[in-house]
């Protein structure tokens, strides 16, 4: 029981943030849980880190025998076969629990892929890039380039540039590495505003990417 603050002043004023402060320091958080990359081909190796206060346990969906109680912060390398979830649990002084996920993708569903376009008056193209970063594996290859679009389209990658009819496909790019920068642009036809070709393809410019894992084809990415 504390004394009276007329008589110690401090003491009770010390008592009630700090007694909030062990509380609060005995609560569950998760603070991160992430994998690097994301999106692989079987076999890859994930870099899978986290940071959490509590009890902390690692599981996995479909679940793996490499995983269980870990220590509040850590980093681990993982290979996976099939697309999984993992789940981090932490477990504070009194039960309660937080939760957090991250998933890799193992041979990935397609996607669509597209940006919102510029159009260069000068040039009188149609013109927007994508970019794939470490959430793909670098042994991600490109087998075919599709163009989704009723009009031409220039793809250029690591300086090579195929031209691509309307509906049609490429392999012209075939093995070009999937991370990276791709640009995509669409010449303008003969009187065509930039309005007209922004309505053609409703603003935004977009390819499918067919993929290869170690000369397998068993990825789709759009």
């Amino acid at each position: 029981m504390c004394t009276p603050l007329d008589q110690v002043p401090y003491r009770c004023a010390f008592a009630i943030p700090l007694l909030a402060a062990i509380l609060l320091g005995a609560c569950a958080h998760v603070r991160r849980i992430e994998v690097r990359p994301d999106a692989v081909c079987a076999n890859d190796l994930v870099e899978l880190s986290w940071e959490a206060s509590g009890r902390a346990t690692l599981s996995s969906e479909p679940n793996r025998d490499d995983l269980g109680n870990v220590e509040e912060v850590g980093t681990r390398e993982l290979r996976f076969t099939t697309t999984s979830t993992l789940t981090l649990v932490a477990t504070g002084f009194f039960e309660d629990t937080a939760r957090g996920f991250a998933q890799v993708r193992v041979a990935q569903r397609s996607q669509t892929f597209g940006e919102v376009a510029e159009c260069d008056e000068v040039e009188r193209r149609l013109v927007t890039t994508l970019e794939f970063g470490h959430h793909l594996s670098p042994r991600h290859r490109v087998a075919v380039v599709r163009n989704l679009m009723p009009r031409p389209l220039i793809v250029e990658k690591d300086g090579q540039t195929t031209r691509i009819n309307g509906l049609s496909a490429s392999r012209e790019l075939a093995e070009t590495e999937a991370r990276g920068v791709w640009r995509l642009s669409s010449p303008l036809a003969k009187g065509e505003t930039c309005e007209e070709a922004f309505a053609s393809v409703r603003s935004r410019l977009q390819v499918t990417l067919t993929l290869e894992c170690g000369g397998r084809r068993d990825v789709r990415a759009r």
